[in-house]
């Protein structure tokens, strides 16, 4: 899969499937490799990412997020970029990165690691 783009400056892709010339149009890349993809993953981690993500944006950057099949975990921190950086409620960020990404289809324990989800609602983030 290459980059799918959410907005003209954030995208979200699997980092096996970046192609080299790929780096030539992306500034910043958000990598959740290292994260879990379940309930177990430090949502400090996971709001520095997003903190970073938010940072480039509003610096101008072209800002992709990574994980292992561009699914789950880049899925979610994309939508939570976008939640930060344009102050829109949390479903309807990840309703927009679900449009742009066929194959979203985040991981229900790491949602709620990232606290966003409560008995199958998903809340707004702060």
């Amino acid at each position: 899969m290459p980059v799918c783009w959410v907005t003209d400056r954030l995208g979200v892709s699997s980092i096996f499937a970046l192609a080299p010339g790929d780096f030539f149009v992306v500034n910043v890349a958000v990598s959740m490799l290292d994260v879990p993809d379940d309930e177990t993953a430090d949502p400090k981690i996971i709001q520095q990412r997003v903190a970073v993500g938010v940072a480039a944006l509003k610096d101008g950057a072209r800002v992709v997020t990574l994980c292992a099949m561009g699914a789950s975990r880049s899925v979610v921190v994309a939508a939570l970029i976008l939640t930060a950086a344009e102050g829109m409620p949390f479903a309807d960020a990840l309703e927009r990165v679900r449009r742009a990404v066929p194959q979203a289809a985040p991981h229900p324990g790491f949602l709620q690691a990232c606290g966003v989800v409560e008995r199958g609602e998903v809340l707004p983030v702060p």
